[in-house]
């Protein structure tokens, strides 16, 4: 299988062939033009692990560009750059204080591992299926964004209670007192 430039005239088979320990930039999707190693390539899908934070993505042939060939032994300090990164990412996003003062500019604030963080340190039930709950804490993140922000944001539960009505019955009360509790640092 071999990689697929874009020209000036459209999509043209490119004479690199696909190998395993690649280095490709995606050209789509959040990693847009982000570094990516290959571990994996099945049928059309190219398997990749983001350099900058280790995350393991799934591209179609078309959607990469292809930058450099590698060999195993090269492929291996990037794996390990890939580690370090990614113990960085996660160390990042476990930070509640980090969580706290870039919960609304940083655009990477949705994932597992900020959702993992606060559902835990608040208390507050996700599923108890270990193989679905990354998904879910994710959801339940995404679903309550704009409460969490206004808790971060106003420092008052009584202005939030007032203008977040709606959001609060979405997420319970019980779960919107245990996040009040843990973001305004009361145990």
């Amino acid at each position: 299988m071999n990689y697929i430039d874009k020209t000036p005239k459209g999509l043209v088979t490119s004479k690199n062939v696909v190998k395993l320990y690649d280095i490709v930039q995606p050209r789509k999707s959040f990693w847009k033009d982000k570094l990516a190693i290959i571990t994996d390539v099945k049928n059309d899908m190219i398997y990749c692990r983001i350099i900058e934070n280790g995350m393991d993505m799934i591209y179609r042939i078309k959607d990469i560009a292809f930058v450099n060939h590698n060999n195993k032994t090269a492929a291996k300090s990037y794996f390990e750059l890939c580690e370090k990164m990614k113990a960085a990412f996660i160390a990042k996003y476990s930070d509640i204080d980090y969580i706290k003062e870039n919960f609304d500019t940083d655009p990477m604030i949705v994932n597992d591992i900020t959702a993992r963080t606060i559902c835990q340190a608040a208390d507050i039930y996700i599923s108890s299926n270990p193989d679905r709950y990354s998904a879910l804490a994710v959801n339940w993140l995404a679903k309550n964004k704009e409460l969490i922000s206004a808790i971060i944001r106003l420092g008052d539960r009584d202005i939030v209670e007032k203008l977040h009505d709606s959001e609060i019955r979405d997420c319970g009360l019980t779960n919107y007192i245990r996040l009040c509790n843990y973001l305004y640092g009361k145990s």
